[in-house]
């Protein structure tokens, strides 16, 4: 913290006889602190509906928050944790919810931005598990990668065979 001394002048009466000028002085301190752009950390609780799957994605806006603190409190301070988790069970469609971040800021830490109310919404993906089934010739099918010293082999597929592919979104 630095002291900074200052002067305030009050005018008594118009100016233009130097003795109508009153002097004080008055002193101030203030912190000056350092600033650091941080991400969030998330996690989720429950598991989505039979049939759907959290995609693991985490959208939040915004999507970093400003903070100010002590230069060695930000050093150690790389993102925000918020431990209480987004509930999705038995989601089966996205999630979103409205954080107050202010809960969880550590001690002696704030936001940068004094109009900032801390307020985020986050948002977790949950989407539909798509099942498609294909067919793969036998002929089309081969053995690639095979690490050195090892061999791969397959034998002689003369029919097609059938693959049921599973994935979230749309295949």
């Amino acid at each position: 913290c630095q002291s900074i001394k200052t002067t305030v002048t009050y005018l008594s009466g118009i100016l233009r006889d130097p003795e109508n000028l009153i002097y004080r002085e008055k002193q101030c301190l203030a912190s000056v602190l350092a600033t650091k752009e941080i991400p969030y950390s998330f996690t989720t609780k429950g598991t989505a509906d039979k049939g759907y799957e959290f995609t693991g994605d985490i959208i939040c806006e915004p999507a970093t928050v400003t903070i100010a603190a002590k230069a060695s409190v930000l050093r150690r301070l790389n993102r925000l944790e918020i431990p209480e988790g987004i509930e999705i069970q038995g989601a089966r469609e996205n999630v979103t919810a409205t954080i107050d971040l202010r809960e969880y800021l550590p001690e002696n830490v704030i936001f940068a931005d004094s109009n900032f109310d801390g307020s985020i919404k986050v948002t977790a993906i949950v989407e539909e598990i798509v099942t498609k089934e294909i067919e793969i010739a036998g002929e089309k099918i081969q053995i690639i990668n095979v690490p050195e010293k090892m061999k791969g082999e397959i034998g002689e597929i003369s029919e097609s065979i059938k693959v049921d592919i599973s994935a979230y979104g749309s295949l």
